[in-house]
């Protein structure tokens, strides 16, 4: 029953506020770079960029599945004047809807990161990235039932009081993240970045109840990738995303396939691995500058018997504007394709 379901979506909700909420995750981290790391912003050819990221859990605890949603814009307005190095400025916004909207987080962020290029051949370069703005969590208590509503048999009374010592139900935090970039252009053939981002640094409380002591943990993350091209058409794309926020460790491992079909469409196939959780096969189609990707997190972990193997779906669209050859621009520039 949908009252029974609730009952068990607020113990989880409520022993999560007693430790440290840990933060929304993509699948598709590669496709989503202001939300990895604001050092990103502004690295690719073209005149802007564009990304839009939906996630649907498909096996939640309540009839109704976790969705998350994100979406960002950045350019480097002084992209021709500064030529070798580059300003990025961007925007950042996410929402994440848990189960039938009983939590809801919204957050929305701006971004900039200055990128320069460290050698005269100007193939190394290191860039930072600095991030703010706010954070919305919010809580409907009207949906939930509570141990003091349960009436002795089978079902719920959410007409009785809930005997809860609540404060609010929504609440906004400051937001801060910075960020870190290290990119190698060793030729047209190969290329390679490493990155490091910290978020919440300012570890803001967060709390719907009266505890003082919850607050919302710094998450670090450290991610690499490279574009290693096979022949004339194919190219190989490895990469790694570890991140850790309180006690919770997260690593993804995997690869990705390209082959360019013309000047303006290529797809890609990928696999990757989420440690110890879940495989995610991908497949991607880019033309005249749009990439759209698909994946799904086939579960392989202990939840595998109760979520009856079922994961989570990703969709991710992102769009560069008159997108130009790597050929033609500074090694500043570029951001490997996953």
């Amino acid at each position: 029953m949908q009252a029974i379901r609730n009952f068990v979506v607020v113990v989880s909700l409520f022993c999560v506020a007693s430790l440290s909420a840990q933060d929304i995750h993509f699948s598709q981290y590669y496709a989503n770079p202001l939300y990895m790391n604001p050092a990103l912003t502004g690295s690719f050819y073209g005149d802007f960029r564009a990304a839009v990221n939906y996630r649907n859990q498909a096996f939640t605890i309540s009839n109704n599945p976790y969705v998350t949603y994100s979406g960002s814009f950045d350019m480097a307005p002084l992209k021709k004047k500064m030529r070798h190095d580059v300003f990025g400025v961007g925007l950042l916004v996410y929402s994440d809807k848990a189960g039938n909207g009983v939590l809801r987080t919204q957050s929305i962020q701006a971004s900039a990161s200055y990128i320069k290029t460290l050698d005269s051949y100007k193939k190394y370069s290191l860039g930072i990235g600095i991030q703010g703005g706010v954070i919305q969590k919010r809580i409907d208590f009207s949906k939930l039932a509570f141990e003091s509503q349960f009436d002795g048999d089978t079902d719920f009374d959410l007409a009785l009081p809930n005997g809860e010592n609540t404060t609010k139900e929504n609440f906004i935090l400051p937001e801060l993240n910075m960020g870190l970039i290290w990119k190698a252009f060793f030729s047209k053939r190969a290329n390679a970045y490493a990155g490091f981002s910290m978020n919440h640094i300012l570890q803001p409380k967060q709390t719907f109840l009266n505890d003082p002591d919850s607050r919302l943990s710094t998450r670090y993350l450290v991610h690499a990738a490279a574009d290693f091209r096979m022949g004339k058409y194919a190219t190989i794309s490895p990469t790694l995303m570890f991140k850790s926020q309180n006690t919770a460790q997260q690593l993804n491992l995997g690869a990705a396939f390209g082959y360019e079909v013309s000047d303006i469409t290529a797809f890609y196939v990928g696999m990757w691995y989420r440690w110890k959780d879940a495989i995610i096969p991908t497949a991607a189609l880019e033309i005249y500058g749009f990439r759209v990707g698909l994946s799904y997190d086939a579960n392989i972990s202990r939840l595998k018997p109760a979520s009856r193997g079922h994961g989570a779906v990703e969709l991710s669209l992102l769009y560069v504007h008159n997108k130009t050859s790597h050929s033609y621009l500074s090694p500043s520039n570029f951001c490997p394709k996953f």
